[in-house]
């Protein structure tokens, strides 16, 4: 019955009429619900649970605070560094590289409900992992942290690796038939240089735009607030940073490494090429009714764009516990606009490598600017 048009009842219910099914008997208005029952409970148990909440989130989010950059109320933004960014976003809107070709993108989609599942299972893995390599009493706040992050990433790796292998193996088909929780979006994606590249340079040029609006919105907070902003916003970086540093110890090096290598992938998996490629597909299937399987081969930029927002939406209140009171709204206002350009570099390129590679630049400055800011 796959690729059938169905009128009326069928085993199993009824659909409307001329809507698809597919071999196992799903429409998409069946795929729809299950992302939308899997995003509500996945919510749910990450909200209700503080424990698994401020372990996991606080770890997997290490470096991926504002820029510390963070100044004074009453000194504002610096003017060459709002003006760069000025110059950048003009560049970026006026020259509508913001479009995304319908000819390049990630060319393989994962169905909805799975990629929810796998989110769940990454939670699951990421809690379980901080459990695990939790240190003996008498530990340093930097072993603590650093025990947590690569918890975290070893209890997520498992995921990462099934994701980004099976991505690759419904690349290297480029058929239609493939696992069934994968589909083909008709996209093709840069080569594993270039998105580097790219993912680098897009780094590089939005960073004065993003830490203008840090910045500007820290300014904000402080002055509702009446209190000075933090100069760090990330409560792990400052345990980098007051431990000594990278030079510190060898639990910080460890923590450095993790931050610039395994933090970047596993967020990158999960919030791009997880959570922002079921939007994509959710929202392709809903617009077009095509049959599972090839649910986002008609999607839209519009659609594109759409999902870009919600993922980064996400990806910044999955922070808010790492991030410290005095600048919480601000941090995650930058953190949004962060995973805007991750999102875009993803969409733009069709490679995991791209939001990756602008991820570990991201999370490098930091590391460099909050080492700055403490010795100063």
């Amino acid at each position: 019955m796959s690729g059938e048009v169905i009128d009326g009842e069928v085993k199993g219910g009824a659909v409307k009429k001329g809507e698809v099914m597919d071999a196992h008997g799903r429409t998409p208005r069946h795929t729809s619900r299950r992302f939308i029952v899997a995003f509500a409970v996945l919510s749910a148990c990450w909200l209700a649970n503080p424990s698994i909440a401020d372990e996991a989130s606080t770890a997997s989010s290490s470096a991926a605070g504002t820029p510390a950059v963070a100044s004074e109320p009453a000194v504002g933004v610096p003017w060459w560094l709002a003006g760069t960014g000025a110059l950048v976003l003009a560049w970026w809107i006026v020259g509508r590289r913001w479009r995304l070709p319908a000819e390049v993108g990630p060319p393989a989609v994962i169905r909805p409900d799975a990629a929810m599942g796998l989110l769940a299972m990454m939670l699951v893995g990421g809690a379980v992992g901080v459990s695990l390599a939790s240190p003996a009493s008498g530990a340093t706040d930097i072993e603590k942290t650093a025990r947590a992050i690569l918890g975290v990433v070893l209890g997520q790796a498992p995921v990462v690796v099934l994701v980004l292998v099976g991505w690759r193996s419904r690349v290297a088909a480029s058929a239609p038939a493939g696992p069934r929780f994968v589909g083909s979006t008709g996209r093709r994606a840069l080569p594993f240089a270039g998105a580097i590249v790219l993912g680098t340079v897009a780094m590089l040029l939005a960073y004065p735009v993003i830490a203008t609006a840090a910045g500007a919105a820290s300014w904000i907070e402080s002055a509702m607030r009446g209190g000075a902003p933090e100069p760090i916003a990330h409560d792990s970086l400052r345990t980098l940073v007051e431990s000594g540093g990278v030079s510190g110890s060898g639990w910080a090096v460890v923590m450095a490494l993790l931050v610039l290598t395994g933090i970047p992938l596993c967020e990158e998996v999960a919030y791009r090429g997880l959570l922002q490629s079921g939007l994509v597909a959710l929202l392709g299937s809903l617009r077009s009714g095509e049959r599972p399987g090839s649910w986002a081969s008609g999607s839209s930029s519009a659609i594109r764009w759409i999902a870009i927002s919600l993922a980064s939406l996400l990806f910044a209140l999955m922070h808010l516990s790492a991030l410290p009171e005095a600048s919480r709204w601000s941090a995650t206002i930058t953190l949004a606009l962060v995973g805007v350009l991750f999102g875009w570099v993803y969409e733009r390129t069709g490679s995991i490598a791209a939001p990756f590679a602008a991820h570990a630049v991201f999370n490098g400055i930091n590391l460099v600017l909050a080492t700055r800011t403490i010795e100063g």
